[in-house]
Parts: structure tokens; sequence; C-alpha cells
């Protein structure tokens, strides 16, 4: 059993630390401090620096007390995607939620807090385990910025878990999508709106009639596509000659991505200069897709985990990028761990208390049934 409080208390204390990306200095602090408190070696490395954050990546390690043992890496980010300067978070029939004005922070606070009680059992319940590496990274939600500037090569893990998917507890994140961000600039033609407007060509109604004949939302089973900011103008008394959209398109299969970009793009820039104006559509490959669904180390140790605990073990695609999406393109195996954090990035963000405790039973599970697969 889990020190329930405990887990409660440090995750309370962890959603009351704004920390949006590239500006997590103060939990960063706050975690050294009481990971130091436990005799913990915190070594931060130099991330910050290259992504314009005020904060890198924490790395520390909790030595093997049986060196046969296989180590693995466990990781969480310390950003949320918003700030929650003010935030009011308060426990209402088992959910831990805000008062509406701020998100929670479950994602991934959530991660940070079981990781945390995760340290605490392996001391007071003298589990006997490999070496475990513990991995906070900064800037996720902004791009898996931190991910993406963490060497690999310190690791002596040959597994990796992210503790950051809102999917229910015993799940376990086989395929993720890859990421590309899309950026449209739509050219017009300006001209005073209320003396002579046929002189004009509106950039923001060409954008109009050019997302109208585009595939949007789920265009297939593996793909998602959304515009979700949009630019442009000076005034009204103006007619616009530019704007510019910016949005995402995600898919499970890399080819597949490929071809719908570039289908997207042959779409509008045809209908765009079929009245009379021109757009150009700009894309970057963000982060790539993961298909660990082969790997049956993960299905042998989290479904031996999750017996343990009573709880389903299942492995689902999901449609958000993680910093998984990044450690397997760098080489190392990694799954995202299902928390039961429900409408993230959102001020409705929850999570119940008994999802969160039994997030950390599971991870503290992982740990043992690691030991004992490499025992049989």
């Amino acid at each position: 059993m889990l020190n329930k409080k405990r887990l409660i208390e440090n995750f309370l204390k962890l959603l009351s630390i704004n920390s949006p990306s590239k500006n997590e200095r103060q939990i960063a602090d706050h975690l050294i401090k009481y990971l130091h408190s436990l005799g913990l070696e915190v070594n931060e490395d130099q991330a910050g620096e290259s992504i314009g954050g005020n904060c890198g990546n924490l790395y520390f390690k909790i030595p093997a007390t049986n060196p046969k043992f296989a180590p693995i890496a466990f990781f969480a980010h310390l950003d949320t995607v918003k700030a929650t300067v003010g935030i009011n978070a308060k426990i209402t029939d088992n959910w831990i939620k805000t008062d509406g004005t701020t998100i929670l922070g479950a994602d991934d606070k959530a991660g940070l807090a079981i990781i945390l009680e995760l340290v605490h059992q392996l001391r007071e319940q003298s589990v006997d385990h490999g070496g475990i590496e513990i991995i906070f990274t900064v800037a996720e939600e902004s791009g898996l910025e931190g991910a993406k500037h963490f060497d690999i090569k310190m690791l002596e893990a040959k597994l990796g878990f992210v503790l950051d998917s809102g999917d229910n507890v015993g799940s376990f994140v086989v395929k993720a999508p890859a990421e590309y961000d899309t950026t449209i600039e739509v050219y017009g033609k300006s001209a005073h709106a209320g003396v002579e407007p046929e002189k004009g060509l509106n950039a923001i109604f060409l954008a109009a009639e050019g997302l109208v004949a585009l595939p949007r939302g789920r265009i297939d089973e593996e793909t998602t596509f959304n515009i979700g900011i949009i630019s442009g103008g000076e005034s009204t008394n103006i007619v616009p000659d530019f704007v510019r959209l910016q949005g995402e398109l995600r898919s499970l299969n890399e080819q597949k991505a490929d071809s719908w970009i570039k289908e997207i793009k042959s779409i509008f820039e045809t209908k765009i200069q079929q009245l009379g104006g021109k757009s150009q559509l700009k894309y970057n490959k963000i982060y790539s897709s993961f298909d660990i669904s082969q790997n049956k180390n993960f299905k042998k140790i989290i479904s031996l985990a999750a017996q343990k605990i009573g709880v389903c073990p299942r492995g689902v695609s999901r449609g958000g990028g993680s910093d998984a999406n990044i450690l397997n393109e760098k080489g190392l195996p990694t799954t995202n761990l299902g928390l039961g954090m429900k409408e993230e990035h959102t001020y409705k963000e929850k999570i119940a208390i008994n999802d969160l405790v039994k997030g950390g039973e599971l991870v503290l599970a992982i740990v043992q049934s690691l030991a004992k697969l490499t025992d049989e």
C-alpha cells in the first residue's frame, strides 16, 4: 500500500507551483530540494539554455539493490500547457479539480507526484530492484523540446516509461502519431473597404474558401488535421491583403502523413489561385510516430504489474504526442502509461484520487514485476 496521504499532499503542493513551458525554475527548485532531503543527487542539463527557458531537464538515479535486475527509466514533465497562477485546487467527491478559472495541471504533476512516492516506497518497503533512472523534462507541452535536448546516452536503461497519458490506469501507449505543424500564408490585395472595395481581394475570404475545400478533423482512421490559429488584417476599413493560418496534421502512419500534407497543399493552393490570389503552405515535422506493439517486454511487465494491483492491462493507440515519441526516435523503447487524467488542457481538467493512487501502485508494481521477470 502506498502512503495515500503523502501522495495527495505532494500532488497538491506541486499543483500550487506555477510552471508553464520554459518557466519551470520554481518547480524544479522545489523538487531538487525535496530529493536532496532524501539523500539523492540531482543533475540538471543545459536544455533550458538551448530552448530559451529558465530550467533544464532534471536527472537522478536510484542505485540498484540487485545489479542482476535490468535498469529502467521513468519520465515525467515539469511544465503545464498553460499558467496556473491563482490556482484553487480542491477535492470534491473523490475528484481533484479546480474552481474552473485555471487548468489543474495534473498533466503532468500527477506523474511527478507518483515518482516522488515511488522513491519513498522503494526505501520503506525495501523493494529489490535494478538501477532506476528518473528524468523530469522541460517544455514538453511546447513541442517535446526538453526531451529533444536530453542526452539518452547517459542512460543505462533499456526500457522507458513515461507517466503522462490520460487513458485509464493499466493502459499503455503502443502507437502514437507523428505531428507536422503547418503554416498557410494567403495573399490578396488591399484597398479602401468603403471607397473602392472592388479594387481589393480579401485575403480572409480567400482563406475561408480555401478552408472549406480542405478535409478537416479526423480525415481517416489514422490521421487528423486541424487549423487552430488565424491571424491577419489591419483595420475594418481596409480590405486585408494577408492572412496566416496555423495548424497541425497528425498521423500514426508517416507515409500517409506525408501524402496528406502534399494533398492539402495542392487543394488549398489550387483553390486560392482559382480565386485570383496566392498562397503558400509550409510544414515542419515536430516529432516522429512510434509503434512498439510488437515489443513483448512491455506487455509482459505491465500485464504482471496490472494483475498485481487489480487493473486491466491494455495496449492503446493514442492521438497525442509525448516524450515517448522522442525517446523511441532516439532509440530507447518507451511507452506512455495511463494515469486517468480527464479533460487535460482545459479548465475542466480533473483526476480521481483512486486513479492517482492506482497510478502510483502500478509504477511500484512495474518495478517489482521487472525484478520478478528477470529472476525467471
